[in-house]
Parts: C-alpha cells; sequence; structure tokens
C-alpha cells in the first residue's frame, strides 16, 4: 500500500505540519462532538451531523468543510456517515481543531437517491442532460441556513467527497463555481465542459488507476480539460499523459509544489481500486493545502469567458531521464514561446527556448549532462498560459 511518510514539512505558506497520530482523539469520541440535525428543503428531508468548534466565538469568523459520503454510507440513521470513513470526522480531531478551527457538516443522502443521478460506471456526465438533484440542492440550501445560523468565513467553505460523494464534489463546484474556497473530490466524475468555470478554483483530485467503479477516465477527462482552461497541474503520481514508468512523487517534494502555491493537483495511484481515500485524508500536506486556500472571486460576478488558449498539454518523455529527456507540446495558434529549466527551490538553471513558434507539435530536447541526479521542472511560458512538468534525473 503506498502512503505519504508520516514527516515533518515546512512548506512556504508557513504552516508547520506535525503528523496526524500526535494527540488524534478516539474515533469515537469524535464522532460523538457532532451534533445529529435535520434540514428540509423542497420537501427533500436530509439527516445530517455539524461539528461546531469547541470554543465557537460569535465574533469571529470560520471556515467550513462539507463532507459527501459514498453510496455505501446512504440511509436515515445519520451514523454512517460518520463510522464508514473518517472524511468529516478527520477534521474534527482535537489535532486538526487546535491549528485549524472550522465547522464540519456531514449529510447523509436517502438510500435511494444520489448525489448526482447519473450512472457512475460512465464516468462523465452533462449538466444541461442531468438535473441538480433535489438532494444536492438541499445540501446548498443547508449551507445557506448554516450561515445564516452561524458566524461562517464565506471565503473558506471547502468542500470534499468520496465515490458517489466525488461526483457530488464536482457536481456543487461547476454549478457554484464561486461559491467554494477549494475542493477535493476522490474517485469521482465530472462534466468536462464545465471545466472553464471553475479554473481560478484550488482542486487536488485523487482516483485510483484500477478503479472498477467509476472509471478513472472519468478523473483524467476532467483534469485534462481544466489543463485545456489554463490550468497548470502537478502530478503526484502517474502522469496519465506519459508513457515513462510510474514514479510517486515524494511528500518533501509535494510539499515543495505546494510552497511553491500549487493549485492543480492530481494524484493517481497505479495499485489501487475504488476505495483508496482513507490514507490522503490523514496526510497532513493535503490539510494545510485546504485551509490556506481563500476565494479569490465573487459569488456576485458574472460567469467567466474562457480565454482562448494557446497550448494543449505538454509532457516529457522519457521520465526518469538520463542525460536526455524530450518535452513535447502542441500549440494551437503562434506565440511567443519560452521554456525554462528549474531545480527543486524554484530556481532557473536554463533556458533552453525564446521565441516565436507557430501552431502545432513541438519537441525540444533537454541535456542535463552538466547536473546531478535529481527533481527538476520545466516551465512553458506563453503571453496567456503557463505550464509546469516534473523530470526525474536519474544517473
Amino acid at each position: 500500500m503506498v502512503r505519504f511518510k508520516r514527516t515533518w514539512v515546512a512548506v512556504a505558506v508557513g504552516i508547520f505540519l506535525c503528523t496526524s497520530a500526535v494527540f488524534a482523539e478516539n474515533d469515537a469520541a469524535v464522532r460523538n462532538k457532532f451534533q445529529k440535525r435535520t434540514h428540509t428543503y423542497l420537501r427533500t428531508r436530509l439527516p445530517y451531523r455539524l461539528f461546531i468548534p469547541d470554543r465557537y466565538d460569535p465574533g469571529k469568523k470560520y471556515p467550513m468543510v462539507v463532507a459527501l459520503h459514498g453510496a455505501g454510507e446512504r440511509g436515515d440513521d445519520n451514523e454512517l456517515q460518520l463510522s464508514a470513513h473518517k472524511l468529516a470526522t478527520i477534521w474534527a480531531d482535537s489535532s486538526r481543531q487546535a491549528k485549524w478551527p472550522c465547522f464540519v457538516v456531514a449529510p447523509q443522502c436517502p438510500a435511494d437517491q444520489q448525489w448526482v443521478d447519473t450512472e457512475w460506471s460512465k464516468g462523465t456526465y452533462s449538466i444541461d442532460q442531468v438535473p441538480f438533484s433535489n438532494e444536492l440542492a438541499t445540501v446548498s440550501d443547508l449551507l445557506d441556513s448554516l450561515d445564516n445560523e452561524f458566524s461562517l468565513d464565506r471565503n473558506r467553505i471547502y468542500v470534499t467527497g468520496i465515490s458517489m460523494g466525488g461526483y457530488g464534489t464536482w457536481d456543487l463546484i461547476t454549478r457554484y463555481p464561486r461559491r467554494f474556497a477549494a475542493a477535493i473530490p476522490m474517485s469521482g466524475g465530472a462534466d468536462t465542459t464545465r471545466a472553464a468555470s471553475i479554473r481560478h478554483m484550488p482542486v487536488w483530485n485523487f482516483h485510483g488507476s484500477l478503479d472498477r467503479t467509476v472509471p478513472v477516465r472519468a478523473s483524467r477527462d476532467m483534469i485534462g480539460a481544466m489543463e485545456r482552461s489554463n490550468r497548470g497541474c502537478v502530478f503526484t503520481a502517474r502522469d496519465f499523459r506519459s508513457t515513462a514508468p510510474t514514479r510517486i512523487m515524494p511528500d518533501s517534494l509535494i510539499a515543495q509544489k505546494v510552497g511553491f502555491g500549487a493549485l492543480m493537483l492530481y494524484t493517481e495511484l497505479p495499485d489501487k481500486d475504488h476505495v483508496m481515500w482513507q490514507e490522503f485524508y490523514e496526510n497532513p500536506i493535503l490539510q494545510a493545502w485546504m485551509f490556506s486556500q481563500r476565494k479569490t472571486v465573487e459569488e456576485n460576478l458574472p460567469p467567466q469567458t474562457p480565454q482562448v488558449d494557446a497550448m494543449e498539454i505538454a509532457f516529457n518523455y522519457p521520465n526518469p531521464f538520463n542525460p536526455s529527456t524530450t518535452i513535447e507540446y502542441t500549440l494551437k495558434k503562434s506565440t511567443l514561446v519560452m521554456i525554462d529549466i528549474l531545480n527543486l527551490a524554484g530556481q532557473k538553471i536554463a533556458q533552453i527556448t525564446h521565441e516565436r513558434q507557430n501552431a502545432g507539435k513541438h519537441h525540444v530536447t533537454f541535456n542535463a549532462k552538466d547536473l546531478p541526479s535529481g527533481n527538476y521542472f520545466f516551465r512553458i511560458i506563453t503571453p496567456e498560459w503557463v505550464q509546469h512538468g516534473n523530470m526525474v534525473l536519474l544517473k
């Protein structure tokens, strides 16, 4: 089983992280901190559990985490969404609350319903053809209700979900692209045509390559669509665009990327099936990344108009390499292109291209014969678009 290491990591955002095991509470004790409530909207009644920070002060503003469970936790007992997995309780543990006091809300979907009314095995779907489910609409109204009841920081509302809840996470942020500060969907699918509407939003997406419930192409298609909407992506495990052997990015490098301000990350584990989320919710890097995000767009602004993409997906091969690797990319129009090579600290150590290039496919070779083994990045810059890629030199 691949797990992030439990190490002390310092990220550039200034958050000093510690392992999740320190001062961790008993699972049952954490669950008992959640109030049992219900919310009704448009004749749909949802049980939900609510965690309120221990030292809640109405004079302060608090972030909130929305946790959407999977299909196996549906029902009306108001228990399963907490007891089956830690996607809600992990944020309420005293060790996290000491660093990031926040509200946590965990609604429960009825047994015969779904957060998104689509067939999971299809992966992607169309929002235009799949109406907003009554259950997810009730969750949305619940958030409004909680905002009226408590002192919430509307710039720090986060949403995460697993499987069916991964679909729900994608659905919420694409229907309400200006409501949430960050999203963590796991093993879910989305409407790829709405990728441009959330290109401003921090997203860390997870999926297992061997998923037989929700096909991994659901995440791959959405990540690809977001990249084509002027988003650079950090691939922390398998880069599905490359034929190079999979290399799991070490925690130290992931923390470095987060410290550099990575806003879209994709973690695809090659040896994981559908259930692959527990170890990631417990990872301190993921926790710190989420709580460092703040909403940067206003809810009442008109929809953004997608820009004309200058570039399609870029990658390098082979990767790892010794001593040369080829960077491949496709330009959709003639434009000025600069390609820099960066070291692990983000310092530019070489510039291999600076010229105007025509539309079409391009290849540039980078020779690292004078550099030591290690992790490096390429950075492709056009006037409208920036993309980074990871490179590993092994001598």
